[in-house]
């Protein structure tokens, strides 16, 4: 993976950790989509029979697809690790992990 997309990563990743950046779901149950300036970008997880893979495509403002990402678990690519990063800091601020933890937290307390 080139340089350029292993800082694009992270760095949406740290966005979104500082919740930067809003994600929708798509079609695809396991898949969410944002859009930054006009560009959108896509993530997604699946399973198969060798294990775990994401995905992370980047549309361009006219909808075209320039970049197209797929890891696998089974390739032994050590980039899989930024994937799974940004998936699981998308999927916490999506489904308001923390938030909904913090809430049963409290209501354990009352």
């Amino acid at each position: 993976m080139r340089d350029k997309l292993k800082e694009l990563i992270r760095r949406l990743t740290e966005k979104n950790q500082s919740d930067k950046i809003i994600w929708k779901k798509t079609s695809t149950e396991t898949e969410f989509k944002a859009t930054i300036g006009n560009s959108t970008i896509t993530v997604n997880n699946f399973d198969d029979q060798d294990g775990e893979n994401y995905t992370f495509t980047i549309y361009n403002k006219n909808g075209e697809k320039i970049e197209d990402i797929l890891l696998m678990d089974s390739m032994g690519d050590n980039n899989i690790i930024l994937l799974k990063e940004l998936y699981s800091s998308v999927i916490e601020t999506y489904y308001q992990v923390d938030k909904t933890i913090d809430d049963i937290l409290d209501d354990l307390e009352n």
